[in-house]
């Protein structure tokens, strides 16, 4: 008899949503929309295990976040006996910081110290790594995980977008080349990036707290701290903006509608209200599940391709959005250009279509509109996406 060995969902190319433990409907909410969710915080097994009585059965991965700040020792073993207990899809190692030491290789070290952890168990080797091991370091950087020889969760850590620091997402695009199953955790939509250059999962925050890691050393930053509306992750400039600036560009005529089912073509506008929180998280994770979806289900040699004419169409959206004196972020125009570094290439990871038997379908984002006009001159300033994903210019 033949028996097929079984493979883990997030070992195939695929996507998660990064959520707090804590956050139940979130939680459920989450994995039904994507691939799997990966949980933060030590409470993660107990919230899974709890949700697992009530016949939730869905794929989850657990962050132990032993790499933030004051976060105490942990005891690999019992962590590994909790993941386990709680049905986790594969296996993460506590975790580790690595901070930047000005050009010392004390990335080396921290690295070889997580996966011995890893090999007790087979795990991925999780670590939190200051952006310039992105940029200044990427030299050494690249030689150790070439050599690691084993599964590497990487996590980013800076006050702000740790990928629009000058050279990072060439950086990333050189490790996601150059690591033979890396997985992009407590990011932003610049883990889909990487699925398009051959990461094998891309764990998706969804807060200003999960979509990056703020280093250990700082405190805070990013956001507008006078700003109570929600942020929303706007598709057509394929970034994050507060109720209160997209309200600000309807006042010039401007509106940013939204396809999916959450708004079904309601412009963002509305979400200048605070009370609609609740709804702008869900629409932020259908308009990043449309993102992710769009570049894991491309034919995989066309996957770079895609993603970067994605980025191009964003781009020349901030261009007609000139007037706004909007500038797209240096992480954008990098996945834009998606230079190909000379790090050496391997097979793209296959397509695998695993959205077709949830409940949401994707739908495809529709552009700017400009209020007052005609419904037959609307159509030529509307874009939608052609059914290959690529996006038309508007007025083109």
């Amino acid at each position: 008899m033949t028996t097929t060995a079984f493979v883990a969902t997030t070992d195939r190319m695929s996507f998660s949503f990064y959520v707090d433990a804590g956050n139940v409907d979130s939680i459920r909410r989450c994995s039904e929309i994507a691939d799997a969710v990966t949980l933060r915080g030590a409470g993660g097994p107990r919230s899974a295990l709890a949700l697992r009585r009530t016949g939730w059965n869905r794929p989850v991965l657990f962050d132990r976040c032993a790499y933030e700040k004051g976060a105490p020792d942990v005891d690999t073993e019992s962590w590994y006996a909790e993941q386990t207990e709680a049905g986790a899809d594969r296996l993460l190692t506590p975790g580790r910081w690595v901070p930047w030491s000005g050009g010392a290789d004390g990335l080396g070290k921290q690295l070889r110290e997580e996966l011995k952890l890893a090999e007790i168990k087979g795990a991925t080797a999780l670590i939190a790594v200051d952006y310039r091991w992105l940029t200044k370091g990427i030299d050494t950087t690249l030689s150790h995980f070439r050599k690691a020889g084993h599964p590497i969760a990487l996590a980013l850590a800076h006050r702000d977008d740790p990928l629009s620091a000058g050279s990072a997402v060439d950086g990333l695009i050189n490790i996601c080349k150059s690591t033979e199953h890396l997985t992009v955790l407590r990011s932003d939509h610049g883990a889909v990036g990487a699925l398009a250059f051959d990461a094998i999962h891309a764990s998706l925050g969804l807060r200003t707290s999960t979509r990056h890691l703020y280093p250990p050393s700082a405190q805070g930053g990013g956001g507008r701290r006078d700003d109570p509306t929600p942020r929303l992750f706007v598709s057509q400039l394929l970034d994050w903006y507060t109720g209160f600036t997209i309200a600000g560009w309807s006042t010039s005529e401007i509106e940013i509608p939204c396809s999916q089912l959450c708004c079904q073509g309601a412009s963002l506008a509305r979400f200048l209200d605070a009370r609609l929180a609740g709804e702008a998280e869900y629409h932020n994770e259908l308009a990043l599940a449309e993102l992710a979806t769009y570049v894991i289900n491309a034919p995989p040699n066309d996957r770079r391709r895609l993603f970067a004419q994605r980025c191009k169409a964003a781009v020349d959206m901030y261009d007609r959005l000139g007037s706004m004196a909007l500038r797209p972020k240096a992480q954008l125009e990098g996945w834009q250009s998606g230079r190909e570094a000379s790090c050496g290439t391997r097979s793209p990871q296959p397509t695998t279509d695993r959205r077709q038997g949830h409940h949401w379908q994707p739908q495809r984002e529709i552009g700017l509109r400009v209020r007052g006009t005609s419904d037959r001159t609307r159509s030529s300033l509307v874009h939608c996406a052609e059914p290959d994903g690529i996006a038309k210019g508007l007025g083109a």
